[in-house]
């Protein structure tokens, strides 16, 4: 079995005296988080992206859109250096050094505080440098500049740095040495000495009393992610050593990008990062998608973090019952903290990424009905039955609604997985999502309800296969296609085997898999969809889709193509292991929102479609079933001594 390639580190030639490039490759920045937020830090020393206080609030740092207008938070010492980026082992603690020599360095540490307990530290952005090897002259520039960038804050200077209000609220500014205020933002300068490190600290509000010193939340944070981590670590440790940093990071990442309090999970940490370098699509993606949500649940059940999805299907339940409220009908996508999705709108004023408009914030998809989504959440639902079945009981009557509403709509056009804005269509990967829906639905009801509720579902699932099966084929093809009755290919269709819906040895898995590769495929990437004629215009390929191709490789039994394919696909990844939404195989380019939850989802899945001789390995005693579910991935014939007989048949 070959190795993953590591990629090499993130090295970047710095120097005071010069400018900096405009623009980093996304994939090279470092993502932080509290749990209710996150920032992006790049390899020359500054934070270039920061929302406060939740993922999809007004950014107060937003230089990646806009090198102009966006703000930054710059940390320079003042003579040339060679700078890396890396990861705290088992983290999402940054740490960049600037290297002037073999033996002297200067480090920063970047972190948003997060400790044990359930209630979050305030919201707030800490930078600890460390000198070594001798004294090193520093200057940091904070270029603070709220409500993307409309805001302009008039900062007062104090013994302890600086404070400021605004019409988002008071804002300060803590800085170990004397700090100025200028045209350009925040200025610090100073020595930072070995054995003395500095604290630096962006606050929402005020610093409260008798909060940690940031040494000592610097520990809690480190602690706090390690120990997350060990949690899941035992069935992680049984993958191949070559791909256990790829997996701990892509399971990080997930981690970072839920809401601690909700449980909900947001596709991605931006917006409007384009999807082509000529823009047009270019979304908000700091929401929190049903699909992409439940997908996120399920990877973690894998690992073992069963609370996790414990959470998520409680934020799930929350939406359900708002539906006997203000809410008629499950929308595909939420405001992690329970707000109300903005009204998109664009910002006309910034540049955007690479100096590709528009940029967006908030979603127009939330208004869309989009059928797939009540056969992600009933699946995810299932899987925890298997492991918490008394939990997922209690919210049986709940998660029946959707089966019903199911039931009730199958028929009716959708705007699909990726969320067309024309007209609404028969879409097969929704329809055959619907069948999840109804067939975990009839799994679920054998467990929690009667034998007449078992039977409708089931035969509600009947008819939409029948359905799928004749409208969604494409016999001149030998493909199943985008919609019924349809000649276009959509790499959806992948997921077929991988619900469930055709098992992997079936003739028109293969056909389907063929025709993807002749219409979408370039080596081992995918595109979604053919775009020729689009008014979007083009897209990169869908790292998510070429994920979802090796995995259906590998369970078909082609696994030198797979194991091939998916070193390859790891090369898309930055030098921190974390992926964006798509990817430009020719230019070698990361496009697309980051770090992607979905793209990271496709690499955990694939190391355990790859992974090796798991009869070997012994059930995780804190997460009985796991080996269970992992065998059934990978197309075990016989249910798993202790599985129940639901569980059983449905495998």
């Amino acid at each position: 079995m070959r190795a993953a390639l590591a990629p090499p580190p993130v090295s970047y030639s710095f120097d005071p005296a010069r400018p900096r490039p405009r623009f980093l490759p996304i994939t090279e920045y470092g993502v932080i988080g509290n749990l209710d937020t996150v920032a992006l830090v790049s390899p020359l020393g500054s934070v270039d992206w920061m929302c406060l206080p939740h993922f999809s609030s007004p950014s107060l740092l937003g230089r990646l859109l806009d090198p102009e207008k966006g703000g930054s938070f710059e940390v320079m010492p003042m003579r040339p250096a060679r700078t890396t980026l890396e990861y705290i082992t088992g983290t999402n603690v940054v740490r960049t050094r600037f290297r002037f020599t073999a033996r002297r360095v200067l480090s920063v540490v970047d972190f948003m505080p997060i400790t044990m307990d359930r209630p979050s530290c305030p919201s707030m952005l800490i930078r600890v440098i460390f000198a070594k090897g001798g004294p090193i002259p520093v200057r940091t520039l904070l270029d603070a500049r709220p409500g993307y960038g409309t805001e302009r804050l008039t900062w007062e200077t104090t013994s302890t740095g600086a404070v400021a209000m605004g019409d988002s609220g008071s804002w300060t500014y803590v800085h170990p040495s004397t700090v100025a205020i200028t045209d350009q933002g925040i200025v610090g300068r100073g020595t930072v000495r070995p054995g003395e490190p500095w604290a630096i600290e962006v606050i929402r509000g005020t610093r409260l009393a008798g909060l940690a010193t940031p040494r000592a939340l610097l520990d809690q944070s480190i602690r706090f992610w390690q120990t997350w981590v060990r949690r899941g670590a035992a069935p992680l440790a049984r993958l191949p050593r070559a791909w256990r940093r790829w997996v701990l990071r892509s399971e990080l990442i997930l981690k970072l990008l839920s809401q601690r309090q909700s449980g909900a999970f947001v596709a991605a940490a931006t917006t409007s990062i384009p999807e082509w370098p000529t823009g047009g699509r270019n979304w908000d993606y700091r929401y929190a998608w049903f699909r992409d949500a439940a997908f996120s649940a399920q990877a973690l059940l894998l690992l073992g973090h069963v609370e996790e999805a414990e959470w998520f299907l409680r934020w799930v339940v929350g939406r359900i019952e708002n539906l006997d409220g203000p809410e008629s009908h499950l929308r595909p996508l939420y405001d992690a903290h329970g707000e109300p999705v903005v009204p998109e709108r664009l910002l006309p004023a910034w540049s955007g990424y690479m100096d590709t408009r528009p940029v967006r914030v908030g979603n127009r998809a939330e208004t869309q009905f989009q059928l797939d989504i009540y056969g992600e959440i009933l699946s995810a639902a299932l899987l925890q039955a298997d492991m918490r079945e008394e939990h997922v009981g209690t919210y049986w009557p709940l998660l029946r609604k959707l089966a019903e509403e199911v039931e009730r709509r199958w028929t009716e056009p959708d705007q699909g997985i990726w969320e067309f804005r024309g007209p609404a269509r028969h879409y097969v990967h929704s329809k055959v999502m619907a069948w999840v829906a109804l067939d975990r639905a009839s799994e679920l009801a054998r467990r929690f309800d009667g034998r007449a509720v078992v039977e409708r579902f089931e035969c509600a699932a009947s008819e939409v296969r029948e359905a799928v099966e004749r409208h969604g084929w494409n016999e001149r093809r030998r493909s199943f296609m985008q919609a019924f009755d349809s000649d276009r290919p959509d790499a959806s269709n992948l997921r077929l085997p991988l619900v469930r819906f055709l098992p992997f040895d079936d003739p028109r898995v293969d056909g389907t898999v063929q025709y993807i590769d002749r219409t979408l495929r370039s080596g081992p990437f995918v595109r979604r969809f053919l775009t020729e004629g689009d008014p979007m215009g083009p897209e990169g390929a869908f790292l998510a889709c070429s994920f979802w191709r090796v995995e259906c490789l590998a369970r078909m039994g082609r696994l030198d193509a797979a194991l091939s394919d998916w070193n390859e696909l790891l090369r898309a990844s930055g030098p921190l292991r974390l992926f964006s939404e798509e990817y430009d195989p020719a230019r070698r380019m990361p496009l697309g929102n980051y770090p992607q939850a979905l793209t990271h989802i496709g690499v955990l899945r694939c190391a355990f479609a790859l992974a090796s001789n798991l009869d070997s390995v012994p059930p995780h005693p804190a997460v009985p079933h796991l080996l269970e579910y992992v065998r059934s991935a990978q197309g075990a014939a016989a249910a798993p001594t202790g599985v129940s007989s639901a569980a059983a048949r449905r495998r």
